[in-house]
């Protein structure tokens, strides 16, 4: 998919062929006993009470039932479920989720989940499998819990609420499209997810993760894209410290503020930052192209290598301080004479005059 963005095709071109299909059409189910589930809900309760069941962290329910998509919602808003949800809203989430992999394994799809009448369940969507061919989708309308699509597959998620932590952690090839905001951890070690978030986004988004796109339109705390690999990262907010830390083949396209250390350790790395950057950016980096409209606190290149620093406001003081085989381009001529002073003869100082020349200071 990111070789898709880089042959031009642009982030909207990915995103629109990813709309939910037209909804299948919705058989009657067969009623069991005085309520249409009547057998299902007692095997929910079995499931709640079930005391050998194990490390429900990994694991489903083990279900034959099928129900179409319809029914799945209906039997979310059932009476029992609305008594148990909050105290049992890990297994709740892990129920709902054996039904849904059977519906879809049985071949229906598009599943839609009303949560508003409920707290906010956990696992929603997890350890679901779709394929590349016929991606499973889930749309969830109010908020969700923790670990939603937790090391699912091919799947298209659409959330009309707020998201809990750990969303989309471990899942592969994932879509998830968010109205809200979302906790800590999300897209955490995941592969080849696309998230567009609308809303604020907590600590160590992207995380570990590999080939992911994320576009969010609120800030996001410390640590976003810490670890990642070969990723996108289009933020209309404010990030946190530690931004893109130790990452390697990424690009952070960035409107606002970026705390400290914003790519330090970063391999080939590309930082388009709009707002003002804290202290010991790209220190440490290699090979990472840093293009900064505000201000740059202390430190910037310290001890990075092969960078490119193409800064339009102000500059602390040690910037680029034990740097090798680095350009710091700057429209400041006090800023660049600084340069020239205390850096090493191993980088190149440009001077971009009021006219737009580049003047080669120091190489």
């Amino acid at each position: 998919m990111i070789a898709a963005l880089r042959r031009g095709g642009g982030l909207d071109d990915v995103v629109r062929g990813m709309k939910p299909q037209k909804p299948e059409e919705v058989k009657p189910i067969e009623t069991v006993g005085e309520h249409p589930f009547s057998a299902l809900l007692e095997k929910y309760k079995a499931f709640l009470d079930d005391r050998t069941y194990g490390d429900h962290h990994k694991k489903n329910a083990d279900l034959t039932d099928i129900l179409n998509p319809e029914h799945i919602n209906a039997f979310l808003q059932s009476t029992v479920i609305h008594e148990n949800h909050e105290k049992y809203k890990e297994r709740t989430g892990l129920f709902l989720n054996s039904l849904l992999q059977n519906s879809y394994d049985a071949g229906h799809n598009d599943f839609q989940l009303n949560t508003k009448s409920t707290k906010p369940l956990d696992y929603l969507g997890a350890f679901l499998e779709g394929t590349k061919e016929k991606p499973i989708r889930l749309t969830i309308t109010g908020n969700v819990g923790d670990w939603c699509g937790q090391e699912s597959t091919n799947g298209i998620y659409t959330l009309n609420g707020n998201v809990g932590e750990w969303c989309g952690w471990g899942s592969t090839y994932g879509t998830y499209m968010i109205t809200g905001d979302v906790g800590r951890r999300c897209g955490y070690y995941s592969t080849n997810g696309i998230y567009t978030i609308n809303g604020n986004v907590g600590a160590s988004c992207g995380f570990g993760s590999k080939h992911g796109i994320y576009m969010i339109t609120g800030d996001v705390g410390d640590m976003c894209g810490c670890g990642s690999t070969d990723g996108i990262y289009s933020i209309a907010g404010n990030v946190g410290v530690d931004c893109g830390l130790g990452s390697k083949h990424v690009t952070y396209m960035i409107t606002g503020d970026v705390g400290d250390m914003c790519g330090c350790g970063s391999t080939d790395g590309i930082y388009s930052i709009a707002g003002n950057v804290g202290k010991g950016c790209g220190s440490d980096s290699k090979h990472v192209t840093y293009m900064i409209t505000g201000d740059v606190g202390i430190g910037c290149g310290f001890k990075s290598r092969h960078g490119i620093y193409m800064i339009t406001g102000n500059v602390g003081d040690r910037c680029a301080m034990n740097s090798t085989n680095g350009t710091y381009k700057t429209p400041h001529q006090h800023i660049a004479e600084k340069l020239k002073q205390n850096i090493s003869k191993k980088n190149t100082i440009i001077y971009i005059t009021p006219e737009g020349r580049e003047e080669v200071m120091k190489e």
